[in-house]
């Protein structure tokens, strides 16, 4: 098994892993706990996995995300630090959530996909720091690609 850490953050909703990538400072925590929250409130399932750094493997052509042991149930929030947060031990990736900055989202895009350690997996992207928007984009993939009963009236 061949492991690689990758700056990004993992989580699972309503069974679907994702990885939410972007650069330093561009909000990947609080999409991350954003989502987290917003999956709680509306009675969706919802798991974290790793915040800052992740360790991907493939296993039986699967992508799988794990927290470094050294940062495991850690979450960083802006302006505070860092706070403990249960997680899970592992996800199996279903997307890659890419944050990018306002002026490179496309308005009406057209599916993307990205090979990531040999797996081709779909990518979406979202505006940097408009946690809100981001949290919509993702439910309605969700929704849409693997759980219908997901409301975007969240």
């Amino acid at each position: 098994m061949n492991e690689k850490t990758h700056h990004c953050n993992a989580l699972v909703i309503a069974g679907a892993g994702l990885l939410i990538e972007g650069a330093s400072g561009a909000g990947k925590s609080s999409l991350t706990m954003g989502l987290l929250e917003r999956a709680k409130m509306a009675g969706v399932s919802a798991f974290f996995v790793s915040d800052d750094r992740t360790i991907l493997s493939v296993e039986k052509n699967k992508l799988i995300a794990r927290p470094p042991e050294i940062l495991s149930g850690q979450i960083e929030l802006r302006g505070y630090g860092i706070v403990e947060y249960p997680n899970v031990s592992r996800a199996e990736i279903s997307l890659i959530v890419k944050i990018v900055p306002d002026r490179e989202l496309e308005r009406m895009p057209k599916p993307h996909f990205k090979k990531t350690p040999g797996i081709m997996l779909p990518e979406i992207h979202v505006p940097e720091r408009h946690e809100e928007a981001s949290v919509r984009i993702i439910f309605a993939w969700l929704r849409d690609n693997n759980d219908q009963s997901i409301s975007l009236a969240l």
